[in-house]
């Protein structure tokens, strides 16, 4: 989404970074370094992990802004830093990896092309020790935290107060801890990325899946107090095989907090929602998140061209949040009806693909 130069429908630079992506050759790593300040990324991304910045572009392609000058290179600009300092066991809800290694994040594109390279893998290391000698100053991170938190206490209500003070610890345990674990998981070597599905994609080695469903429930059923009686799928189909419909929910509504999260910027959404419960207790399903004002009879959505966003998430039996997501590469919502007042009749179907 453009925040500047909006009006300019030209985005060749942008085209040319995601073609330079996908070229898995030498020759697509240097037309990167081309196209974006990777010495500066190198910075950009390893304070993100160093601060434990999870939401940020390397942990979740979300809170960042990337730009341009006329003539120059891409640089990365850091944004909603507002959850960091997290402990590497605190679990995060968009992680395709469940326990990342301590010193480095790379479920992204760039991150994951730069550190699956000898040569910009050791840069990327580099760079982290030396933020590590002249930027962590331990001393001085645990006293901004003393006197913040001393800010919150004097201001929070009381009932808050032992919850923040709680809080506070964290980050305290977090600083105290830091440095010393991301130079453990340096030594002797620094350690491989783990597969990461949701940072696969095309030319990264991920399968591509393509996904068909026919789909009818009613706006507002995301509130039922009984979700497994609501909606339709009338049609599923995974790579052109067609699969049982037996059990499958559709729900709609407004979306969640972290459901709104796929689409940065957009003020109100809705989300889709269908899922069914495996015999284990785990429960299999998918997200669409689209703005509400697009909730309308006959509306068209293209992955890539409107704001639409979404994929596809597991729950293991027994949790209450998903411990994947895969987001769709490429798909098309198509709504026959649609509607954003209670009881309206959601009904339509999506194509698309993840890896």
């Amino acid at each position: 989404e453009k925040k500047t130069n909006e009006k300019a429908d030209d985005w060749s630079d942008v085209d040319a970074v995601t073609a330079a992506l996908l070229d898995p050759s030498e020759a697509g790593l240097e037309a990167l370094a081309e196209l974006v300040d990777l010495d500066r990324f190198l910075s950009f991304w390893a304070t993100e992990t160093l601060v434990g910045h999870w939401d940020g572009y390397a942990g979740d392609r979300n809170n960042y802004h990337f730009y341009r000058e006329p003539n120059g290179k891409f640089v990365f600009i850091p944004w909603g830093v507002d959850d960091t300092f997290h402990l590497k066991d605190d679990p995060n809800p968009f992680d395709h990896v469940t326990r990342p290694p301590p010193s480095v994040l790379a479920l992204t594109a760039i991150p994951n092309r730069l550190y699956n390279n000898a040569e910009w893998r050791e840069k990327y290391v580099s760079r982290l020790k030396e933020l590590l000698d002249t930027a962590w100053d331990q001393d001085e991170l645990l006293a901004s935290v003393d006197e913040m938190a001393a800010i919150v206490q004097e201001n929070a209500l009381p009932a808050e107060r032992p919850a923040r003070a709680a809080d506070a610890d964290r980050v305290r345990k977090f600083i105290l801890k830091r440095k010393g674990e991301v130079l453990a998981d340096l030594t002797p070597q620094p350690p491989e990325w783990p597969d990461a599905p949701g940072a696969a994609g095309p030319g990264d080695g991920g399968e591509p899946i393509s996904l068909e469903v026919d789909f009818e429930t009613e706006f507002g059923t995301n509130l039922s107090a009984n979700p497994l009686g609501e909606g339709e799928v009338t049609r599923l189909l995974l790579n052109e095989m067609e699969e049982s419909v037996t059990g499958l929910v559709a729900l709609a509504g407004y979306s969640s907090p972290e459901e709104q999260a796929l689409l940065p910027g957009v003020a109100k959404t809705a989300s889709l929602a269908i899922f069914g419960v495996e015999p284990d207790g785990s429960v299999n399903g998918m997200t669409l998140v689209i703005p509400v004002d697009r909730l309308t009879d006959g509306a068209t959505l293209v992955i890539g061209r409107d704001e639409i966003a979404g994929g596809v998430w597991s729950i293991p039996p027994g949790a209450s949040t998903p411990n994947s997501f895969l987001p769709f590469t490429e798909g098309r919502l198509q709504l026959n009806s649609a509607g954003s007042e209670e009881d309206a009749i959601i009904s339509g179907s999506f194509s698309g693909v993840y890896y």
